[in-house]
């Protein structure tokens, strides 16, 4: 990669301004929150139909 492929920096970071929540070390179990141990936990890449849950929202 040449770096003038490079994309554009942006200024500012996605959300930086956003609302917030501190990630947890674990996943609880059957929860559809994320944690630095786990990431994006299965359940939220199951479709709605199979009984998939959404990320959980930031509140």
């Amino acid at each position: 990669m040449k770096k003038t492929d490079l994309p554009a920096r942006k200024p500012v970071p996605f959300g930086a301004n956003g609302s917030r929540r501190d990630l947890t070390a674990k996943t609880p179990t059957g929860s559809n929150q994320a944690s630095y141990d786990a990431g994006f936990p299965p359940i939220t890449m199951t479709i709605k139909a199979a009984g998939g849950l959404p990320l959980m929202a930031v509140t």
